[in-house]
């Protein structure tokens, strides 16, 4: 019988090796979770601004680049460094 199904989950069953493996990653996210939080407060001022400026694309929602939009207004981005409280100024 081509084409027609014989077999397999009904329709609407959950797949329950899913349910389980998912289950699974999320205990586990969850333990490092409470770990990276503990070794974020061991980092230097600068080591966790850097890494919170990695996650931010994450986090915040993409600027779209205006410049085509207001031929006028040129919008540069932003620089930003991160200095340390022992490190001099330059």
């Amino acid at each position: 019988m081509k084409g027609q199904k014989t077999g397999g989950r009904k329709i609407g069953a959950s797949n329950h090796l899913n349910n389980e493996v998912k289950s699974m990653i999320n205990s586990f996210v969850n333990a490092e979770l409470i770990e990276i939080t503990k070794r974020i407060q061991e980092l230097s001022i600068s080591e966790r601004a850097n890494f919170l400026i990695k996650l931010l694309p994450y986090s915040l929602p993409k600027i779209i680049d205006n410049r085509t939009v207001h031929e006028d207004f040129i919008i540069e981005p932003l620089t930003f460094r991160i200095i340390d409280k022992d490190e001099n100024f330059t």
